[in-house]
């Protein structure tokens, strides 16, 4: 029989699964539940609405992707070395996807701040929390490459840029259903931070 916290876990996995496959709306408490082999009882023991659920799976995965990239800043990496790991960290899963099933589902925060932060404000006010530590954890990456490279960069910003760049990427690669568009990222995503410098630092 499973515990209270394998049965938590187990919907926000499962709810993490389909509201990145089918979207949140149209995913059904229902819908949760059976896939999950959970049933309702135990489902609002531990989350009021599919909302509050929802929230839980946008720390999940805030809290995985900033984990795995902290995880990269205690490597004996230049920053060059780092920062292309990162990047390759930010678009595997993508990728990953695409080969088991043939589909790009696109990014957990980008697909859920199209579906509902103009109408959700709580669940917009996660969103932003969760892409915030993301890009802080970059931003210690992004840093280490800027003075290794004699590069003056405003690091909060170019963190910034960069992740909604790779937004933007990953939204075109869902369009079109194709991880492909991403393949040049590991070669721009250096450059536009270059573009950032507001002068030569002196060697």
């Amino acid at each position: 029989m499973k515990t209270k916290i394998d049965s938590k876990t187990q919907l926000i996995n499962t709810a993490y699964r389909l509201f990145l496959n089918k979207s949140y709306n149209s995913t059904s408490t229902s819908l949760i539940c059976e896939e999950a082999s959970i049933n309702k009882g135990t489902f609002y023991h531990f989350f009021h609405s599919k909302a509050d659920l929802l929230i839980a799976c946008i720390k999940l995965h805030g809290e995985n992707i900033t984990t795995d990239i902290k995880a990269l800043e205690n490597l004996r990496l230049s920053g060059n070395e780092k920062l292309q790991k990162l990047l390759a960290l930010l678009t595997q899963r993508i990728k990953e996807k695409f080969d088991e099933e043939g589909k790009v589902s696109g990014c957990f925060l980008g697909n859920i701040t199209l579906e509902l932060s103009t109408i959700d404000n709580k669940i917009r006010n996660e969103v932003i929390n969760e892409a915030t530590k993301i890009q802080q954890a970059m931003a210690s990456i992004i840093d280490q490459y800027a003075r290794e490279n004699n590069l003056a960069i405003d690091v909060k910003n170019a963190a910034e840029q960069v992740y909604s760049y790779i937004q933007g990427l990953v939204l075109m690669a869902k369009l079109h259903n194709s991880p492909y568009k991403l393949k040049e990222i590991e070669k721009v995503i250096p450059q536009l931070i270059e573009s950032f410098s507001l002068e030569s630092c002196d060697v």
